[in-house]
């Protein structure tokens, strides 16, 4: 073997052993940085015939202390935060007297229960006994003669054990006429209602006009989101030595 042959194996054994290959960072979500990931030069010999990832070319890389890349800006992440008490029976709320109880009925925005990959308005109810029924009306319009509780077009996605509801944000937005991108700063009218032992509940709120005579109410609810938030990042790779 050629002194000149065997330098340049050599060569070639010493460089791939200290070659810098991409990592990529792991970003916080919080962070809303932007930049611009500068070129860095890697090793290349073009005298050998080598495989691409023994030799990668110019990469975009950034130094340890580069920021986040933010890759697409919008509005941040759905969210409500609410509650409403829960009221048993038509006389006035008294949480001290019969089945009322403060703040019984909350509302948030979670992944949904059988299907985390999409939103939903999780509504939870916290009665003092049984639930032997449960219903659910949403309108982007005050509620109007929505017929007796057993007609409501949201029942279907609501248990009795546990009380709760899980409804599909996208499934909301179909209720707008015309439909919006997101519930971005909408407003939506909800009536939980449930029957227990003693009595019907629903959300102490505005009565629902009725041809049936009920007292049954409603609430309405504002959804949230952060303005010019970071919905998708890029972390700049940072050389590392193998």
């Amino acid at each position: 073997m050629k002194l000149g042959t065997f330098s340049g194996l050599a060569w070639l054994m010493l460089a791939h052993g200290g070659l810098p290959t991409a990592s990529f960072e792991t970003c916080s979500a919080l962070e809303a940085t932007t930049c611009t990931c500068p070129t860095v030069k890697k090793c290349a010999p073009l005298q050998y015939n080598y495989p691409e990832d023994h030799f990668p070319r110019d990469g975009d890389t950034c130094s340890n202390s580069a920021p986040a890349c933010c890759a697409e800006r919008g509005d941040g992440p759905l969210r409500v935060t609410a509650a409403d008490n829960l009221q048993c029976g038509k006389d006035a709320f008294d949480p001290e007297e019969g089945s009322d109880v403060m703040d019984g009925i909350t509302y948030t925005v979670e992944p949904c229960k059988t299907d985390p990959s999409n939103q939903c308005l999780h509504v939870v109810l916290n009665p003092t006994d049984a639930v032997k029924d449960i219903h659910l009306a949403i309108d982007d319009i005050p509620i109007e003669n929505p017929g007796g509780p057993g007609q409501w077009d949201f029942n279907d996605y609501c248990t009795k054990s546990p009380s709760e509801c899980w409804v599909p944000v996208s499934d909301i937005i179909d209720t707008f006429d015309p439909k919006p991108a997101s519930l971005c700063g909408k407003k939506i009218y909800i009536a939980p209602h449930i029957e227990i032992t003693s009595d019907s509940c629903t959300a102490q709120g505005t009565k629902i006009p009725s041809n049936n005579n009920n007292w049954f109410m409603y609430s309405d609810l504002t959804f949230e989101c952060a303005a010019d938030a970071c919905l998708r990042k890029c972390c700049c790779p940072t050389p590392a030595l193998q």
